[in-house]
């Protein structure tokens, strides 16, 4: 075999299409790499962080650099090797070998495994060290896909495939290539076996096709799939707001973001006055269709910006980020107003009481929630379906 490299025996801008196709379906970003001079030949879903921050900068792109070059010894043929690069990302890499020889290096690359935890100041370290905008490249660090290990491996599998279809390609263009060179006297004869190998070319680059098509349609059931059954286990079954789980998790985003940026951030906590009076009376049928018209009437008041979860039986807590304790006062009036009006016909007149608190840099997500419970306290002391603050005389 002479020294062709990859790109001598394969039509790369076909290799591209198959990459584009293979990013659409997987999510993942992918390369091929000339395993010669590292240079890279198909690139497809790259991310903000490696394209205008790690490889845009001469000292971390050495580290991309490092980081390929000291994986190149471990990879067998046809195994995929993992590693983590030295500026933070997972990487896969599958060689290409044509003929025993390693030509070129397929990378599933730049994405994080699915319960990692982001190691943030490590990536703060980073942008110190090289001069990168923080907020910027913190933004483009967050855009990093994020994958299960078992998708990863579902992915991977397909992508061995893929490499042993690419490598089978390379090495029919280099027997048409090899069997040029000693068969030149025989021009039409070479020309037939050139037509029939890109036929089988053809037919074969529309099987992947039709595959890589198929796995897309897989993957969007998958996804939608997952994505209803997340949606499953973030919500109340009965009221279908968000439940106690969720807001916990969304409670503490909100209040590192509110710390971080020194913005406003208000809690409502309302409790139903005397639901289990209802219960009693009428019956916990009565006292569903209560809480979910309740439910109702908060969620045509509240902003979309409001994050609503049902705390627990007949409580609910409302969380408004850029809101101070007078704009959160306000909301809470008018929520108390709204439900004292309503009509309820199966269970009478229906009120809640509400304690409001508004975020202080000392507060915990618990110690915030605590802070509006106390006043809720309060509320209720002082006769119910009334509104009281947690800064007031009496609250904590």
């Amino acid at each position: 075999m002479h020294d062709y490299r990859l790109s001598d025996l394969l039509d790369m801008s076909l290799i591209q299409r198959l990459a584009d196709s293979n990013f659409r379906a997987s999510g993942i970003p992918m390369s091929v790499i000339d395993a010669i001079d590292t240079s890279v030949l198909v690139r497809a879903g790259w991310t903000d962080i490696c394209t205008h921050f790690h490889r845009a900068n001469p000292l971390s792109r050495q580290r991309c650099m490092e980081s390929d070059a000291s994986m190149y010894a471990k990879l067998a043929s046809g195994e995929a090797y993992r590693y983590r690069c030295k500026n933070g990302m997972w990487h896969f890499a599958i060689p290409i070998i044509v003929s025993r020889r390693h030509l070129g290096t397929m990378f599933l690359t730049q994405f994080l495994f699915e319960g990692e935890v982001p190691e943030r100041e490590y990536f703060i370290g980073q942008a110190q060290e090289f001069g990168y905008d923080l907020d910027a490249y913190l933004t483009a660090m967050d855009k990093v896909p994020v994958f299960s290990v078992e998708k990863v491996e579902y992915i991977l599998a397909y992508d061995k495939a893929l490499v042993r279809f690419v490598s089978g390609l390379a090495e029919q263009s280099l027997s048409v290539i090899e069997t040029k060179k000693s068969l030149e006297e025989r021009t039409e004869e070479l020309q037939r076996a050139h037509d029939e190998l890109e036929m089988k070319v053809k037919v074969r680059t529309a099987a992947l096709a039709e595959s890589n098509e198929m796995l897309l349609a897989e993957i969007s059931e998958r996804k939608r799939a997952e994505e209803k059954l997340r949606e499953l286990s973030e919500r109340d079954p009965l009221t279908m707001i968000y439940n106690r789980r969720k807001l916990f998790e969304l409670l503490g985003i909100e209040v590192e973001k509110a710390k971080r940026y020194q913005r406003p951030l208000s809690l409502i906590m309302l409790d139903l006055d005397h639901f289990k009076q209802i219960n009693d009376n009428y019956g916990h049928n009565i006292g569903d269709v209560v809480l979910k018209s309740t439910t109702g009437i908060i969620e045509s008041v509240i902003r979309k910006v409001d994050i609503f979860a049902r705390y627990g039986g007949e409580e609910f807590i409302i969380l408004s980020p850029e809101t101070n304790i007078s704009g959160a006062l306000v909301l809470a009036e008018k929520i108390r107003a709204a439900i004292e009006q309503h009509p309820f016909p199966a269970a009478g007149r229906v009120t809640i009481s509400a304690g409001v608190a508004e975020l202080a840099d000392k507060d915990s997500g618990a110690g915030f929630i605590e802070k509006a419970d106390n006043a809720l306290y309060i509320a209720k002391k002082n006769g119910r379906n009334r509104v009281e603050n947690s800064m007031e005389p009496g609250g904590s």
